[in-house]
């Protein structure tokens, strides 16, 4: 049985800032890769930031993120790169994962579920993908799927590929809200039992405007068990051995993305200490929330002071803390 390294990048991206969120994007690769990781995997839209919003419908925008997406793909040298990012083809743009190995593009996946609901609008600036296949080599096969992707995406095709797959990524940026943590869990807790793969779950972190993503990536097994947890509100890094166990064949209908084998690599053991069960109260989790999207609120516009109005009441009280842990 095989052992699969699977490295997860939880970046705090800045909208906008492609050469700044590039180059964050570069610096975990290498690390990934001294780690001798097989893979790596970003949260959605990682290289230009979550929500780009109208940004998506510059021309220049759209080119230079590619220019580096062929930068990245440079430096994907004995390790996969599973990295989310806009995709232009034939006039349409998707919502993007690049499957990224020994310098080549090897398939790019298009996101299916589009967000259009409350704060999201993603089905004015992208086209909807049309199926998820079935990525391969001689040692797994994995799928690929973003954000809701690990509900409504999934469905449509889990007859074919249900315990079929080792391993079913996920590329995401999903906004904190009270209530969502537990909710999250669930979902991918029911997933990996539905599916009899590992389920590898990599959130955005940060704060975005209106938006505050908590990160909170996580591993779970095909028996339903959290097997690790990324930090909530704030930059990680984690890194965790799968065991790839052989799996049946599909029928023939489904779409197959051969990729290369895996070098084999002389690696000891990662260490991976207990996961810790989080227990903040919802009032710790908002305080957190509030202080993340104030920090970066600030921090991304470039803004270099604050003022800060103080009537005596508790609410401005709440105000000057906030803005003192946020801001320092």
């Amino acid at each position: 049985m095989s052992k699969i390294r699977v490295a997860l990048a939880q970046v705090n991206p800045t909208v906008g800032d492609i050469e700044g969120n590039y180059k964050k994007i570069i610096s975990f690769i290498e690390e990934a890769k001294k780690l001798k990781s097989d893979f790596i995997v970003f949260p959605e839209l990682a290289l230009v930031g979550y929500p780009p919003e109208d940004l998506l419908l510059n021309s220049d925008f759209l080119n230079i993120s590619f220019q580096f997406v062929k930068r990245i793909v440079r430096a994907a040298e004995n390790i996969v790169v599973l990295l989310g990012a806009p995709f232009l083809e034939n006039k349409n743009l998707f919502n993007a994962c690049f499957v990224i190995q020994n310098r080549k593009i090897k398939y790019v996946y298009k996101k299916i579920s589009l967000s259009n609901y409350s704060v999201f609008d993603e089905k004015r600036y992208f086209s909807v993908g049309g199926e998820i296949p079935l990525i391969f080599n001689s040692q797994l096969k994995f799928a690929v799927t973003i954000c809701e992707g690990i509900g409504e995406d999934f469905s449509s095709i889990f007859c074919d590929l249900s315990h079929k797959v080792n391993i079913v990524f996920n590329l995401s940026a999903s906004p904190f809200f009270v209530g969502k943590i537990k909710r999250r869990k669930k979902i991918l807790k029911n997933l990996a039992l539905k599916t009899g793969a590992y389920i590898v779950y990599c959130n955005l972190v940060g704060g975005q405007d209106e938006l505050v993503f908590d990160g909170r990536s996580s591993v779970f097994s095909p028996q339903g068990e959290e097997l690790i947890c990324a930090k909530s509100f704030d930059e990680d890094f984690i890194v965790v051995d799968l065991d790839a166990e052989r799996k049946s064949e599909l029928k023939d209908d489904i779409k197959r993305i051969k990729i290369d084998d895996f070098a084999l690599k002389r690696r000891g053991s990662i260490f991976i200490k207990k996961k810790k069960d989080f227990k903040e109260s919802s009032l710790e989790e908002i305080y957190k929330a509030l202080v993340l999207g104030t920090h970066d609120y600030v921090v991304k516009n470039g803004f270099k002071k604050a003022v800060i109005g103080l009537s005596g009441g508790i609410d401005s009280s709440l105000t000057c803390v906030i803005a003192c842990d946020a801001l320092g």
